[in-house]
Formats: C-alpha cells, sequence, structure tokens
C-alpha cells in the first residue's frame, strides 16, 4: 500500500511521506455542525483569522550553490520557497526540514543563504539552527531581532480541542504569494502513520521506527505552503502545514482538499528541544525491529540467519527485534536479535506500531517491563530508556 501511495504523493514533500500515509487511521473525533461562511455584517471569518495570525507568518526562500558541471563555475542550482510561523520573539521560526534542505539520494543539502520575509515587507538572513530529520519534517531558523524588529510569536492551540469539521485556514507563502489565506474544515485527525526507514545494508528492506500523527484539511496547500500555519478560528496554530496529495499517479485521476499539518504540540515539544538542545531527546531501547512479515525479505539470501529468527516466523504477532545497539537499554537489558517483543508493562504489542506507540512520550531514565518470547518461551526483563541518539 506504502508503495501505491508514493506514486500518488506531489507537490510539497514528495515521496518521503509516502510511507507516513500507509497506515491512516480513523478520525479521533467527531464531527461537529458546520458554520455559516459568512457572519451577519458579510465578513468572511477568514479575516479575523488572518488579521490575529498575519504579523506571525514570513516566508523563507532557500538559495542553493554548487558547480555548474558545464563551466565549472559555481552557481545557483536551485531556489525554493517556503513559508514559516514565529516560534518566539527572540528570532525562532519554526518551519518544514524540506523547506531548508535538498535531498540528493541519501543526503541532504542545505542552503547556502536562507531569507526571512517579514510581514511588514522587510527581508533579513536567518541561519539554520537545528532540525529533526528523519524523524519529523520540523527545522528552526533564527533571525535577529535587532535587524527584524519587534516579532510577533503566533499562539499555538492545544490539537486534542480540535473538532473534525470545524473552520481552519491555511496561510502562507505559496508560488511566492506571500501570505496567502485559504479556507477550509479538519477533515480529519489522522493517527498511526508510521514512517518506515530503509537500512542501506539490507537492500528495499524496512523496519519501522516512529509513529506521526497529521490533521487533515481540505484548505488549499500548494507548493509554497509548506512551513506554513493551520490556524483555527480564533487565530491560534493548531499546525504546521507539510504535504498534501496532488495526483493519482499514471492512468488515474488527481485528489483534490487533501492536505496534512504536523499537529501543534508536536511542533511545540520539537522546536523548544532544537531551540534549547539542537536536538530533539526522546527516549529509546535502542534498537530496531520488524513485523513478522517483513522477516521473509529480510531473511532474503542471508540462510545463516534463518536459524536465528525461525521461532519468530512461526508466530502471527509481536514486534521482531532486528538488530540491537551495542550499550543500549535494550543490549544492557539482554535482547538480542530473533526475540520477539509482545508486551511492555502489561500492554500488548501486536506489532512495530505498537511497539513504537508503547516508547513515543515516554520519559528518558523510563524503566520498562518488557514481556518477550525468545525460542517459543516466554521471557521478562526489565529496561531503563536512554535517550535517542543517531
Amino acid at each position: 500500500m506504502a508503495a501505491g501511495l508514493a506514486g500518488i504523493l506531489g507537490g510539497l514533500l514528495g515521496a518521503w511521506l509516502a510511507p507516513w500515509l500507509a497506515a491512516m487511521a480513523r478520525p479521533l473525533v467527531a464531527a461537529l455542525p458546520a458554520v455559516p461562511l459568512v457572519t451577519g455584517d458579510g465578513a468572511s471569518p477568514a479575516e479575523e483569522i488572518a488579521a490575529a495570525v498575519g504579523p506571525s507568518i514570513v516566508g523563507v526562500v532557500s538559495t542553493f550553490r554548487g558547480r555548474d558541471p558545464f563551466t565549472g563555475r559555481d552557481t545557483v542550482i536551485a531556489r525554493s520557497t517556503g513559508s514559516g510561523v514565529i516560534f518566539d520573539a527572540r528570532g525562532f521560526i519554526v518551519t518544514n526540514h524540506h523547506v531548508v534542505s535538498l535531498t540528493r539520494g541519501r543526503t541532504d543539502v542545505h542552503p547556502q543563504l536562507i531569507e526571512v520575509l517579514l510581514a511588514g515587507g522587510k527581508r533579513v538572513r536567518a541561519r539554520l539552527l537545528a532540525e529533526d530529520y528523519p524523524y519529523s519534517d520540523l527545522a528552526v531558523l533564527r533571525v535577529d531581532p535587532r535587524e527584524t524588529g519587534p516579532l510577533q510569536p503566533a499562539r499555538f492551540a492545544d490539537p486534542l480541542r480540535v473538532r473534525v469539521g470545524q473552520w481552519v485556514a491555511a496561510i502562507g507563502n505559496p508560488a511566492g504569494l506571500f501570505r496567502s489565506v485559504s479556507l477550509g474544515i479538519v477533515s480529519g485527525v489522522r493517527e498511526e502513520l508510521f514512517q518506515p526507514v530503509p537500512l542501506p545494508a539490507e537492500g528495499d528492506a524496512v523496519v519501522g521506527d516512529r509513529i506521526f500523527r497529521l490533521i487533515q484539511t481540505d484548505a488549499a496547500i500548494n507548493p509554497g505552503n509548506s512551513g506554513g500555519a493551520l490556524v483555527d478560528g480564533s487565530g491560534r496554530v493548531i499546525g504546521i502545514n507539510t504535504v498534501k496529495i496532488a495526483g493519482g499517479g499514471a492512468g488515474r485521476g488527481g485528489f483534490e482538499g487533501l492536505g496534512f499539518a504536523i499537529p501543534s504540540d508536536d511542533v511545540v515539544r520539537i522546536a523548544r528541544d532544537l531551540v534549547r538542545y539542537g536536538r530533539v531527546r526522546r527516549a529509546a531501547l535502542g534498537l530496531r525491529v520488524a513485523d513478522i512479515a517483513q522477516l521473509p525479505a529480510l531473511l532474503s539470501g542471508r540462510p545463516e540467519l534463518a536459524g536465528r529468527f525461525r521461532h519468530a516466523l512461526a508466530r502471527e504477532n509481536g514486534a521482531v527485534v532486528w538488530r540491537v545497539h551495542p550499550g543500549s537499554p535494550a543490549a544492557r537489558a539482554g535482547l538480542r536479535p530473533g526475540d520477539v517483543i509482545v508486551g511492555i508493562d502489561g500492554r500488548p504489542i501486536a506489532d512495530t506500531v505498537d511497539l513504537v506507540r508503547a516508547i513515543d512520550g515516554r520519559a528518558i531514565g523510563e524503566t520498562v517491563q518488557l514481556m518477550l518470547v525468545r525460542d517459543g518461551r516466554a521471557v521478562g526483563v526489565k529496561a531503563r530508556l536512554a535517550e535517542l541518539r543517531d
């Protein structure tokens, strides 16, 4: 399914986000009654939204330079436009990672020049402070408040109060059209959007990494909206626009009104860590896991591993330990490849999604009780979570 979706993704993020959409779950909340598009005085709700949050939205222009393959001279090889949201009056701006990077194969290329266009029309230089790739599509820029003048940070809403059917506006810089506003509704709040991560040593095989939540909207999101705000009726940011499904692939019709934003609580948590630590601090076991259905592909051409995973192949559920990082909590707890994790703190683990969900949001230093199946026998171990490191 993920491979099929990869062909239809376009616009803002492309195939990198295709696996996220492979496991869309049901909306978390029920729809609310519709509200009128026009108020009694003829005003659109988008007017108040734009007035409230507009000063906090910026345009982002990234210029990439490189060597011309024909002349050998240094030249501009690409220029991209996107959006950003002022996160802190000290000059911190949150945007999408893909707004300030180009992906060339497995390598990220960063721009030599980043410029930010402020609400008053002033253009200033910015620097890339930190980014959260590949764990999320978020990055933080910094501008100098002495150059910008006073900055108005956006207000961020509680995404748990987001309701399907409520009016929202997408505000950003599509096609370089600064602070464009499009009105729509929240179409869904999606969870369990799972991003597999390739293992270079195993060819095309993938193992689970983490879960993403996204807010779905039918507000128009186009190239350049990336990093901009999805805003509620009070002018509070409920998400950072990041991707849309743009087309149906060869011989298929296109899709309309399928845009997605990273929820505001994830944005705030990630941006705060990027500002404070230069990275996002996450708890982890320190292992790679795979679903049982992935094992035949992972083991193909590797008969020396067949015995180690023989019992795992016979199971119907659980998260299979594929690799244990040396010195990690999993290594200290005695986990080894071929173990199948079937429970954490009494919570059943049916697959890698369950495992990642059970760990996500846990505190660094927290101790968890793992229930394993090893060589067909039940084994219980304790592991003290440590900070995830690349």
